[in-house]
C-alpha cells in the first residue's frame, strides 16, 4: 500500500504523538476486569514518560500526566521538570495547573529532585491553594499551625475553605479539636463537635475513636 502524502511532516516535531487516554488508564482503570491489558498499558506509559525530554512540545494536559508518571516511577528530577512546565503552559486559574503547582511545592518542600527550598515551597503551596487545590489549603493550615510560620487566622482560614471543598476529614478533625479547645480561637463546643462528626460520616477512622470515646466520658456536647 502506498503511505499517504496528505499531512505534512515536520521532521523538526518529535513523532510521539501523546495519548489522552493514559492518564485515565493510569489513574481510574487498571483494577477492573481488563486489568491484565491496563497494566501493560501503564507500564509503557511509564517507559513513555521517562523516556520524553520534558522540553518536548505537549499540550499542558499530557505535560502534567507525564509528571504523574515520573513521580510515581521515582523519577522525581523529571517529574518536577514536567510539573514546572505544565504550571508554564496553563494560563490561568484551572484546576489541573493548581494539581501542578501544589505538585512543584511537594518537590520543592521535600527536595525531591530538585533543591530543597521551604520558602519556594510555601510560595507556590500559597499559590495552588489560591488556584482552588484543596491539597494545598490543607497543607497551608498545617503549615500556619506552628512552628516559625504560625498563624492561627490563616490556618483556621484555610482548613475551613479546605473543607468547603468536600470530603477533607483531615482537616475536619484538626478544626474541630481548635475549636472544643479554644486554642487562640472562642471555644466552640458544638462547633467542635459537628467536624467530628463530619469527619465520621466521612470514614475517618481516628474521629470514630474520638467520638466513641467523647460519648464514653459523657463530654460536653455530646448526648
Amino acid at each position: 500500500m502506498k503511505p499517504t502524502t496528505d499531512a505534512p511532516v515536520h521532521s523538526d516535531l518529535p513523532t510521539f504523538d501523546p495519548n489522552e487516554q493514559l492518564a485515565s488508564v493510569f489513574l481510574s482503570n487498571v483494577t477492573d476486569f481488563k486489568t491484565r491489558l491496563n497494566l501493560r498499558a501503564v507500564s509503557t506509559a511509564f517507559l513513555l514518560a521517562e523516556k520524553q525530554n520534558p522540553s518536548t512540545p505537549l499540550d499542558p494536559r499530557t505535560t502534567q500526566t507525564f509528571g504523574e508518571f515520573c513521580e510515581a516511577a521515582g523519577n522525581f528530577k523529571k517529574s518536577y521538570e514536567w510539573f514546572k512546565k505544565s504550571v508554564e503552559q496553563d494560563e490561568g486559574q484551572s484546576a489541573r495547573k493548581a494539581h501542578s503547582m501544589f505538585h512543584l511545592a511537594c518537590c520543592l518542600q521535600n527536595g525531591k529532585g530538585v533543591e530543597e527550598n521551604p520558602n519556594e515551597a510555601l510560595k507556590w503551596c500559597v499559590h495552588a491553594a489560591e488556584a482552588g487545590s484543596p491539597d494545598a489549603m490543607v497543607s497551608l493550615g498545617l503549615t500556619y499551625s506552628g512552628g516559625v510560620k504560625e498563624d492561627k487566622a490563616k490556618m483556621v482560614m484555610w482548613l475551613q475553605r479546605a473543607i468547603a471543598q468536600g470530603d477533607r476529614p483531615e482537616a475536619l478533625v484538626f478544626l474541630a479539636d481548635v475549636y472544643l479547645n479554644g486554642d487562640e480561637v472562642d471555644k466552640d463546643v458544638a462547633l467542635g463537635v459537628e467536624y467530628i462528626e463530619k469527619a465520621v460520616d466521612q470514614g475517618h477512622h481516628m474521629a470514630q475513636c474520638r467520638l466513641g470515646m467523647m460519648h464514653i466520658n459523657g463530654s460536653e456536647g455530646v448526648g
